[in-house]
């Protein structure tokens, strides 16, 4: 009998709220039997994509989702927020850069962490990050 997972919604609109995302996707992916290399991948993603909905975004969600098929298991994280957008998203890709005064890892991170991901913002309307591991 196969285990239900269901998709998992966390609001992010204050600094204690990545801390919950990261929560929710270690949790999914510790029902979904990950190892603890890839536990980690998760827990990173997770949090950086939340934080960035809080120092970025003003305000927003992490939307979880389990992934299986043919026996293979994922998650699938997307980050939703209410921000200006990025007016270069191939620049704020790059480790270093930051418009908050920040260490400017968190999208590499996310990037070196997931096995698929991508963004979309345009300017005036937010950002959605999308993220599988």
């Amino acid at each position: 009998m196969d285990i239900v997972i269901e998709a998992v919604a966390v609001p992010v609109v204050d600094t204690s709220q990545p801390g919950e995302a990261r929560r929710a996707a270690t949790a999914m992916a510790k029902q979904l039997g990950f190892e603890e290399a890839a536990l980690g991948r998760v827990a990173v993603v997770a949090t950086e994509a939340a934080t960035n909905i809080v120092k970025h975004g003003e305000g927003g969600e992490v939307l979880l989702r389990p992934l299986q098929e043919d026996g293979e298991c994922g998650i699938e994280l997307l980050a939703l927020d209410r921000g200006p957008g990025m007016a270069n998203l191939a620049e704020s890709r790059l480790d270093g850069v930051s418009r908050s005064g920040t260490a400017g890892t968190g999208l590499g991170a996310i990037a070196r962490m997931a096995d698929v991901h991508d963004m979309y913002s345009p300017l005036g309307h937010g950002t959605a990050l999308l993220a599988r591991i």
